[in-house]
């Protein structure tokens, strides 16, 4: 499985080298997230979309998927932030940025929890 997921990593970021146009650029997103009480550590995957609009502006577009386990699996956490971000570039090399973001979250609990009256959440939040 780790394979699979390295091989589409791979692929991901070689066919964004030739997606990439005059000024706009898409690509992945990875990382590997541990929330201080979750069950172990998880890989963390999503897309993004920079367009550089001038020398000195740009906006990004990125979402997200992770999700976490608690208490042994009886607890299972879904996020999918989506952000759009603001960048000034002051010199080529190092910008600044600005940002919103909305996020959604999904807890799941398993067959016994809901046996004792706890129900799934859905939450949206921005920031």
């Amino acid at each position: 499985m780790f394979k699979i997921k390295l091989l589409v990593i791979i692929t991901i970021l070689i066919a964004a080298a030739y997606i990439k146009a005059q000024g706009l650029y898409v690509g992945p997103q990875v990382g590997w997230q541990k929330a201080s009480s979750a069950d172990g550590g998880k890989l963390m995957i999503g897309a993004a979309a920079r367009i550089k609009l001038s020398n000195a502006l740009g906006v990004e577009g990125s979402i997200n998927y992770r999700q976490e386990n608690y208490n042994n699996g009886d607890v299972t956490v879904t996020s999918y932030p989506v952000m759009l971000t603001g960048l000034f570039y002051p010199i080529n090399i190092v910008y600044g940025a600005i940002g919103f973001g909305w996020y959604n979250t999904s807890i799941t609990y398993s067959s016994p929890l809901h046996q004792m009256g706890i129900n799934d959440q859905t939450e949206q939040k921005v920031g």
